[in-house]
């Protein structure tokens, strides 16, 4: 199943829409969640891409009717720990900053504000939108995170724990101006780069050019060893089928099944918790264990 959504509401902040492919219902959801509920049609839905999820910022009204594409940025959430060299102390901050995720966009470009402070679109890559062609690693990496938060000092090694990625698409325009073109971002408090006008064309060129990638599908959250509906639960890794007990998690388009059990006699109405059950093998240690 696949869709086009293409919504938002430049008046609310926080959170995010989208559209359900089912009954055309707008349906809210947290930034960053691929489980689809909608409460029209009661339908529940995993939504399934090839890459991180896309979302786009609102376009300010007094830019409506002009010539407009859009860039795209990393959004990064999370928590960030490093330990001290000499006395092995433990920091940790909360991290939230965007980066670019295009190489023709000026170094060190971020949006200047906090995502969560808009209510963002769920969306499909739109016209005029250039590929995002900096992959993560190379956008947020410890060097390019000690420059963009001004931070610094002598650690041992530090670690990001992430919480939320995905991709940002915001308004963008050129305006040339004294043989130097301004790079403007078209949304509240939206930033500005000057650039040469050769990069404003390139960039145009590559929004004009751009094949988008392939659309999002939709997963219905049936069970596929009873066709018993599954729950829509936020925030889930694994799927788990209340009727049969069985497990599963998104696999491409399909729903694949995972080695589980139920420990125990199960009668109705009683509540099961899940654990992990990892396996660890090291010869050199001539150790095989199993945890949870």
């Amino acid at each position: 199943m696949t869709a086009s959504i293409s919504l938002f509401d430049e008046n609310s902040r926080g959170g995010a829409v989208g559209v359900c492919p089912q009954c055309g219902g707008e349906v809210s959801m947290e930034v960053g969640e691929r489980i689809l509920s909608c409460r029209f049609c009661r339908t529940g839905l995993y939504i399934s891409t090839r890459g991180p999820l896309v979302y786009r910022l609102p376009l300010s009204a007094e830019y409506k009717g002009k010539e407009v594409f859009y860039l795209p940025f990393w959004r990064i959430k999370g928590l960030r720990y490093k330990v001290a060299s000499g006395t092995g102390e433990v920091e940790a901050h909360l991290l939230d900053l965007t980066a670019p995720a295009q190489k023709l966009m000026p170094k060190g470009a971020n949006l200047g504000i906090r995502p969560q402070a808009w209510r963002l679109t769920l969306s499909n890559w739109p016209p005029l939108a250039p590929v995002a062609d900096v992959p993560l690693s190379g956008a947020v990496n410890e060097e390019e995170i000690e420059r963009l938060t001004g931070s610094g000092g002598d650690y041992l090694f530090t670690r990001l724990i992430g919480e939320a990625v995905y991709l940002l698409l915001a308004p963008f325009t050129t305006t040339e101006k004294n043989g130097k073109a301004l790079l403007e971002g078209l949304f509240p408090d939206g930033p500005k780069y000057w650039i040469t006008i050769e990069n404003s064309h390139a960039l145009w060129e590559a929004a004009k050019n751009a094949d988008a990638p392939e659309p999002m599908r939709f997963i219905p959250l049936v069970c596929p060893n009873c066709a018993a509906a599954m729950p829509a639960q936020t925030k889930a890794e694994v799927l788990i089928c209340h009727k049969c007990l069985t497990s599963f998690w998104p696999h491409g388009e399909t729903l694949t099944r995972i080695p589980s059990a139920v420990l125990g006699d199960h009668a109705d109405g009683e509540r099961l918790f899940p654990f992990w059950q990892i396996e660890f093998s090291s010869e050199k240690l001539s150790l095989h264990t199993r945890l949870d």
